[in-house]
């Protein structure tokens, strides 16, 4: 099931207008067979990424014994930067999905049970009762309302935060096509070119930082998207890139 909850801003400071706000989330339920269903597909997830992290162990202790000098007085070789690449991106998978499944299971399993009890206590007050104050009663409400509120937010973090592993997830599988004759044309030019493509990625981190700090400066009181550096920051960005 779904939990939805509206919220209505209204700005009556204008002298002749008023601002309306409408806001529409949604906290999803799960339970019976669709929970049933979840939980064996994380645990399946959970399966797959600790095979991808001891692949990546095997991995790096291979290229230990690689690197190792081969003799007394001798120096260690190191790796390549596409292997150190790949190994953060398989380790940081295994790591951001393990951690997001450890905190979405018992989230998931206690959605319902939650929603329950809040819509539950939400239908229990009596707003004829003359024994408790009207001051209490709302105070109740919102009060519910706002755990409401914080499901939902905690939703929406962990969807971002599902959206950089997917991230993660996507660069791992460009970088296998690198096995394909063909297809590893494109991942081998990225590999050739991985250090000076960081270092351009410097350059141009330092100069959107200036150029944000420029414009907040400039413009942080007259537009939003220039309200805080993080806001401008992102302007500067969306704009240097087109």
């Amino acid at each position: 099931g779904i939990t939805s909850l509206m919220t209505i801003t209204a700005d009556f400071m204008g002298d002749f207008e008023a601002t309306v706000d409408v806001r529409l989330d949604h906290y999803a339920i799960l339970e019976g067979e669709q929970l049933t269903s979840y939980l064996s597909i994380q645990v399946l997830c959970i399966v797959l990424v600790l095979i991808m992290g001891i692949d990546a162990a095997v991995k790096v202790y291979q290229e230990i014994l690689v690197c190792k000098p081969p003799g007394p007085g001798e120096r260690w070789t190191a790796p390549t930067s596409a292997f150190v690449l790949g190994i953060l991106i398989d380790m940081g998978v295994t790591l951001l999905t393990c951690t997001f499944i450890s905190i979405r299971i018992p989230a998931k399993v206690q959605s319902a049970p939650k929603t329950r009890e809040i819509v539950g206590a939400i239908s229990a007050i009596d707003w004829g009762s003359e024994e408790v104050t009207l001051n209490e009663k709302k105070a109740t409400f919102f009060g519910l309302v706002q755990t409401i509120l914080k499901l939902i937010d905690d939703e929406q973090s962990m969807q971002a935060f599902a959206n950089w592993i997917l991230i993660l997830s996507m660069l791992r599988i460009v970088q296998a096509t690198g096995l394909h004759p063909r297809l590893g044309i494109l991942t081998g030019t990225v590999r050739n070119a991985l250090d000076d493509l960081m270092h351009a990625g410097v350059l141009i981190g330092v100069v959107n930082c200036c150029l944000a700090a420029m414009g907040y400066w400039r413009f942080g009181s007259e537009r939003a998207d220039f309200g805080n550096l993080g806001e401008t920051f992102a302007t500067s960005l969306e704009m240097l890139l087109g």
